[in-house]
């Protein structure tokens, strides 16, 4: 589907010339340009399809097992030398040269994470994430911090509004860190006070 493969091929660009995943799903989100899986785009379905060889024409099996340790259905990644990849499986909608220029750049990028120049989130130590609910459009609250005056400043924001632009979200509101955790630390403070007096009794 040759408009699809052009917003495949677009995304490589992108990518390639200096955008950021952010960058690349908030100019999607603002040209109405729907998502591989027919929604809007965020920063980990931009980062899915630049990850994606069956773009090279390659087909791809094995990449993946089944964690038992973990809840049904969580998969883990299994190494590279354990894929199973047959080349040349397809028509290929990327060339070789942009996926390398792609590759590069991620290569160089994670040597900057590496060497302090940025942070990978895997788990969130931060109290609230994940229970906050945009108002607007019921995504995930998230953290921001930013240094100011030697310090971090934390901020809670809505995770749509951030990784898939104001076309899809406008609520750009942020909530201070410390202010809202203490107040639902208080009321939960508050709440448990309560309880154990009524257990109490007269």
């Amino acid at each position: 589907v040759e408009d699809k493969a052009e917003v495949v091929r677009r995304v490589f660009r992108m990518y390639a010339e200096g955008s950021s995943y952010k960058k690349v799903a908030h100019t999607f989100n603002t040209e109405g340009i729907t998502s591989p899986g027919g929604g809007t785009w965020d920063v980990s379905s931009v980062r899915s399809m630049l990850l994606n060889e069956n773009y090279l024409g390659h087909r791809v099996w094995n990449q993946t097992r089944r964690n038992k340790k973990l809840q049904r259905g969580t998969k883990v990644p299994k190494p590279r030398e354990e894929w199973i990849i047959a080349k040349d499986a397809h028509p290929a909608i990327v060339t070789q040269d942009l996926w390398d220029l792609v590759a590069k750049r991620r290569k160089h990028l994670s040597r900057h994470i590496r060497n302090g120049g940025g942070n990978r989130t895997v788990h969130s130590p931060y109290l609230l994430t994940g229970l906050l609910k945009c108002s607007e459009c019921g995504g995930n609250y998230i953290m921001s911090s930013r240094k100011r005056n030697g310090r971090t400043d934390g901020r809670y924001r809505c995770s749509y509004h951030s990784n898939r632009g104001p076309s899809v979200c406008t609520n750009s509101r942020l909530v201070g860190q410390s202010l809202l955790e203490n107040a639902v630390l208080d009321t939960v403070a508050d709440e448990l006070t309560v309880r154990k007096r009524d257990q109490a009794g007269p």
